[in-house]
This record gives structure tokens, sequence and C-alpha cells, in this order.
């Protein structure tokens, strides 16, 4: 009788997992159906978010600051400030005061060499130049830029004043002239059209860009006419 038992204990587990995998079986259509769904929700979100950012641009908003991420910038933007007037100073007084280095070493020693050096005072003379200049005109540079081209937030400003800065060392160690203010207005169009075509006044890009084409062959002509004076008055 205990051999009898045992054989009907056996029996009956054995039919209760049968009976478990006929549920579970039952229930694979049911469970694989539901994580196709869950995997084309996801994607749905997926293409939603990236259609959003790239065309909508709804999912970020970066027209304004909060306060606390305006405290913050306001205080990195300093840093960021002094940043790029050192590469300013780097590179855009470099290419005033070139020709100067170059008139002044040939007036001294007659010729101008590879390894001339460049005397201290002509770089404090081009420093202060360009401080004057600033304090003169550049408020109405900045006022075009900063205000008038797009808004800019504390961390907006971060963004374009870092990225230029970067930009301009880059050159700079490559020893290749570049304009700041040619990187600066890139990255304050990128960012206005970052957040919408709205958002950049795109006339008075135009006109900076017409003024940018401009000015080459102006000066061009300016630097051509008065060399050609020279060479009549003293040579």
């Amino acid at each position: 009788m205990p051999h009898d038992d045992n054989a009907s204990t056996t029996s009956a587990n054995q039919n209760s997992s049968n009976e478990d995998l006929d549920e579970i079986e039952d229930k694979m259509p049911e469970i694989s159906t539901k994580k196709v769904c869950f995997k084309q929700l996801i994607k749905y979100e997926i293409d939603k978010y990236l259609f959003d950012f790239c065309f909508c641009q709804k999912i970020i908003d970066t027209t304004n600051d909060t306060i606390e991420i305006a405290g913050i910038f306001k205080y990195l933007q300093i840093l960021t400030a002094i940043f790029g007037a050192f590469a300013h100073g780097g590179n855009d007084v470099s290419n005033a005061i070139g020709p100067l280095i170059g008139l002044w070493l040939i007036y001294v020693d007659g010729s101008v060499t590879a390894r001339s050096s460049t005397p201290l005072w002509v770089l404090f003379y081009g420093g202060i130049g360009i401080s004057v200049g600033l304090w003169i005109w550049g408020r109405r540079v900045i006022r075009t830029i900063g205000e008038d081209l797009t808004k800019i937030t504390p961390s907006s400003g971060f963004v374009i004043e870092i990225s230029t800065a970067f930009t301009v060392l880059f050159a700079s160690n490559l020893s290749i002239p570049v304009s700041t203010t040619h990187c600066k207005v890139g990255s304050v169009v990128a960012i206005g059209r970052f957040r919408s075509k709205q958002n950049v006044d795109w006339s008075l890009f135009r006109n900076i860009i017409v003024a940018w084409i401009v000015t080459v062959p102006v000066t061009g002509g300016i630097s051509a006419g008065v060399m050609a004076l020279l060479r009549l008055i003293f040579l």
C-alpha cells in the first residue's frame, strides 16, 4: 500500500507539472504579444522624441534659464569672459600689431628674420590699443551681437564664450590668424538657430555677412592707395 501511495503522489505531481506547462504555453502568445506591443511603444516614443528634437524642438526649452541656472552660469561667465579675452589677445592683437612689429624690426635691424624677437613694449601697445577701442566703440558691437542678433541667456552665453575661446586658441596654437568676432557671431547664430529660426535676426546676420565680404576689398583698396601715395612722395 505505501508503494501505491507513492505512485499516486508521483502521478499527481506529474499531472500538476503538465498542467502548469500547459498553462504557461497557453500564456506564451499573450506574453509575446505584450513584448511586441512594449517594443513598439518604446520605438514610437523614441521616434517622437527624435522628431520633436530635430524639427519641432519642443522637448528642450532653452529660451529662458531658471533662477537657479542663471545664478550658476552668471558666475561661470566671468571665468569664460576672462578666458575669451585671453584668447582674443592671443590672436586678434597679434593680427593688429604684426605689421607694426615688421616695420619696427626693419627700422632697427634693417631686415626681418624668422627668429626676430618681438619687443615687449609693442605687445603692451597693442593691448592698450585694443582695450581703448573696446571702451570707446566696443559697446555698439557688443549690443549688436549680445542683444540684437538673438536672445542670450547666462547658459547660452557661457557656451558661446567658451566655444569661441577654444576655437581661437586652437587657431593661435596653429599660428593661424582668425577673427574672434567671426567665431563669436557663428556661435551666437548657432545658439539662436538651435532654439528656432524665429530667434535669430536673419536680416541683421545678412548685413554682417555682407560687411565681412565688403571690408576685404575695401581695406585692400585703401592699403593700395596709401602705398601708392607713399611711393610717390618718398620713393
